[in-house]
């Protein structure tokens, strides 16, 4: 009969440094007969968010209406507001 194909699990932990990648190298070995494979697997560890924002406001507002300066006939000052009719 011929040999048949075992696979072994385990578990290792590993850590990601924040905004670099690591390789981690490894390796099987079964001792009885000297063989062995490797494999490496890279984990990148995301990094931190910077956000900027750069603004230039400005408003500008206009009114549809004026203030004259009115002389009354007793010679005190009044003030008067016009607005323009808008019949709706």
């Amino acid at each position: 009969m011929g040999q048949t194909p075992k696979t072994f699990g385990y578990d290792v932990t590993r850590k990601a440094p924040n905004g670099t990648c690591t390789t981690y190298d490894n390796v099987a070995r079964i001792v009885q007969s000297g063989q062995s494979d490797d494999a490496s697997i890279t984990i990148c560890g995301a990094a931190d968010l910077a956000i900027s924002k750069t603004v230039e406001a400005s408003y500008t507002r206009t009114y549809e209406w004026t203030i004259d300066r009115v002389p009354r006939s007793s010679g005190a000052d009044d003030w008067t507001t016009t607005r323009p009719c808008h019949p709706t």
